[in-house]
């Protein structure tokens, strides 16, 4: 991606998302339903969701299904959670979203909760991907990307950043 906001394909075949420029998580009206053309990966029929934002679970969010009842995901903003993250979307995904501005991208994987949440993972592997701007959607499997992130433990990256945050902290002093 070069410097300014757009995306140039003549120059880059995907759109990286970096630490620091992930998108910010902002309330969602439920009257805001996404569209995902394609539906989910082993759920193809689940094409309309809304984002339901509850302060008790934050950094956490529902992705509730509205075509399909009782369909709903746990997410959460993968860098809020992993060190270092970023990603790369393949050209073909940001094609389909219509994604030109980095800043109309959210980002966010799909959590599997374990009832030792210690023990809680999401799936970097295969992000969400939304544009804002156009409430499209779709789910990404990346290639060339550690197989150890389709289960990360999303317990552990949430202390390592706090661990980097106190130490960075502790520098400025």
């Amino acid at each position: 991606m070069n410097g300014n906001k757009n995306i140039d394909f003549a120059s880059s075949t995907a759109m990286e998302i970096r630490p620091g420029s992930h998108s910010q998580v902002v309330a969602v009206e439920n009257e805001a339903v996404f569209t995902f053309e394609s539906g989910l990966p082993a759920f193809d029929d689940a094409r309309e969701f809304v984002f339901v934002f509850d302060a008790k679970i934050k950094p956490f969010l529902y992705m509730r299904c509205i075509n399909r009842e009782g369909l709903n995901f746990v997410c959460v903003d993968p860098f809020v959670i992993k060190p270092g993250f970023s990603i790369k979307l393949p050209e073909a995904c940001t094609e389909e979203l219509g994604l030109k501005d980095a800043e109309d991208c959210l980002i966010l994987a799909v959590v599997t909760v374990q009832p030792d949440m210690t023990k809680t993972t999401a799936n970097l592997i295969g992000p969400i991907v939304i544009n804002l701007r156009t409430r499209k959607g779709m789910q990404v499997v990346l290639e060339d990307v550690d197989i150890g992130l389709v289960r990360y433990n999303v317990w552990n990256g949430i202390e390592e950043i706090a661990r980097q945050e106190q130490v960075s902290s502790q520098s400025a002093m």
